[in-house]
């Protein structure tokens, strides 16, 4: 894949290698020329799945963790590697971010460099709330059409039968934290259903945006009180700090409030000081 040459200022590698916000002040230096380089950043989730998300980020299938697919996604422009815990092993992942590393040393060598200011992100799975399997299979659909009314409910024998008319939502508490009103968005907000009224175990909502539903899509209440733990998997976080490659950013999703952030950084402990922790909502 052929490119413009990287946009790199090498007066400053070694400041852009430093572990912490003061050294890297600290190393910056006075008598560096100035560069032009773009005003956005590319970040590029490197998946066991394949699909294409606008404006956002570029999610790009399993061949995307082979080193010789991550130099030409460097020279492309990618500024951080995305790695999403809500889908692949922590297995899979150690193996992106060590190609990933041999990645940016290939690339750095090329252009005579030391080191290449590319980061590595983690993407926690955070507190997730999720829909059912679709009553035809897990990998069918159904079309949600705008103006309609749906029911979304938390009974179990609904866990494997969603339909257009009715969507099971793993939430328990889903009753105690909606009122007429409330906005729930589903798969990453593509579907907007909007709720009319409150039952003992289900909500009946219009839908406001339309689409097709898949199984197992991701939930988001905006400005309800989720009583989900940030870190709802203890065992997963550990494993992150574990990952011997390290990462330089961790994106923690649906963190709603500031004992959430709290939260991660105790989970994360002393390396918490090297990592740059971005939250989603």
């Amino acid at each position: 894949m052929a490119g413009p040459r990287l946009e790199t200022n090498m007066h400053q590698l070694q400041a852009s290698a430093e572990n912490n916000i003061l050294n890297h002040l600290r190393a910056l230096s006075i008598d560096s020329h100035p560069i032009y380089p773009r005003l956005t950043g590319i970040i590029c989730t490197i998946s066991i799945i394949t699909c294409y998300l606008p404006l956002l980020f570029y999610l790009s299938g399993p061949a995307t963790k082979e080193v010789d697919t991550l130099v030409d996604l460097i020279k492309a422009g990618m500024n951080v590697v995305r790695l999403n815990f809500s889908h692949g092993s922590y297995e899979y992942h150690a193996n992106t971010i060590k190609n990933a590393r041999k990645a940016i040393r290939i690339v750095a060598g090329e252009e005579g460099l030391e080191t290449y200011p590319i980061a590595i992100a983690l993407d926690t799975k955070g507190p997730e709330i999720r829909t059912g399997i679709l009553r035809d299979g897990v990998n069918t659909e159904v079309e949600l059409v705008r103006g309609k009314r749906v029911k979304v409910t938390t009974d179990n024998k609904f866990a494997e039968k969603c339909t257009a008319d009715t969507i099971y939502v793993d939430y328990k508490n889903l009753t105690k934290v909606v009122q007429e009103k409330s906005i729930i968005y589903v798969d990453d907000g593509l579907l907007c259903l909007v709720v009319k009224s409150v039952g003992s175990n289900s909500v009946d909502c219009v839908i406001e945006n339309g689409g097709m539903l898949g199984s197992n899509k991701g939930c988001n209440l905006p400005g309800a009180e989720v009583d989900l733990p940030a870190a709802s998997e203890k065992r997963q976080a550990r494993s992150i700090i574990r990952v011997e490659q390290g990462v330089d950013m961790i994106f923690a999703s649906f963190i709603r409030n500031a004992d959430g952030v709290k939260e991660i950084r105790n989970i994360l402990g002393k390396k918490r000081k090297t990592y740059q922790n971005l939250t989603e909502d």
